[in-house]
């Protein structure tokens, strides 16, 4: 079975119209943790998530005010059903989540070590998705109102 399938189904066993909550908290709690787990150097990658309603966002957002401030608004616009897209198009966001860096180092700076990030070795996009499960299940416990 499909995963939108299985809201379909879930909505119609379980919440109604509780779906839109479970919507919003899951991709903001994963939005804001992949947000806060990207290294800062000059706060452009950090800057730079955007994220979108039935689309893939393009272009870039940094210097737009705070990315969790839009992340939020943006995602209060979701609905049960629409497929909400966390995306950082920055050149090097890649790196970041992989790695790649120069190894040794450029110049010796010392933010980086066998070509990873020293801020986010294991990425912030895959950490993240290991913790969907969990956060899945938590935003389900305060939809049914067990959690507050």
């Amino acid at each position: 079975m499909s995963f939108a399938a299985d809201c379909e189904k879930f909505r119609q066993k379980s919440f109604k119209g509780r779906m839109n909550v479970v919507v919003r908290k899951v991709s903001l709690d994963l939005f804001k943790k992949v947000v806060q787990r990207t290294p800062v150097d000059t706060g452009r990658a950090r800057g730079n998530w955007m994220v979108g309603i039935n689309h893939i966002p393009i272009g870039s957002s940094f210097g737009e005010g705070n990315p969790i401030g839009r992340i939020v608004s943006d995602i209060l616009k979701a609905q049960a059903g629409d497929n909400v897209a966390l995306a950082n198009t920055l050149p090097y966001i890649g790196t970041l989540e992989y790695g790649g860096f120069p190894n040794p180092p450029k110049k010796g700076l010392g933010k980086s070590s066998g070509g990873y990030s020293n801020q986010a070795p294991n990425g912030m996009v895959r950490v993240t998705v290991e913790e969907y499960k969990p956060t899945l299940m938590e935003a389900v416990a305060y939809a049914k109102g067990i959690v507050r």
